[in-house]
């Protein structure tokens, strides 16, 4: 199975199944667009994740951190991009795991 997620132009919840490929399209003309991007907003959510205490979220803040510093919104978009498909496989990896967790009779 193979998936497009296209940034900023899908609704709801993207699960692309077991064993599914995701491609990230970036729209370049949406980039050309006036600057609407609320830097300091954005700044102060990336401080708060890298002091989380997962790893991969640390990495990712750290990432996201050097080009929203310089207020790059491609750049963003590029780490976004990169780390979207990561996210896609968690929560579709989460899915199952908590299936089984109810298995075994762990609620949530």
């Amino acid at each position: 199975m193979s998936t497009t997620i296209n940034v900023k132009r899908n609704k709801g919840v993207i699960n692309t199944g077991e064993c599914g490929k995701n491609v990230v399209i970036n729209q370049k003309k949406e980039c050309k667009a006036t600057d609407d991007i609320n830097w300091e907003a954005l700044n102060k959510e990336i401080g708060i994740l890298k002091s989380s205490p997962d790893s991969s979220i640390r990495k990712f803040a750290h990432e996201a951190g050097e080009v929203a510093e310089k207020e790059d919104r491609q750049g963003v978009l590029n780490v976004l991009s990169k780390w979207v498909p990561c996210i896609a496989d968690l929560i579709s990896s989460s899915y199952y795991i908590i299936e089984i967790a109810k298995n075994f009779g762990i609620g949530f």
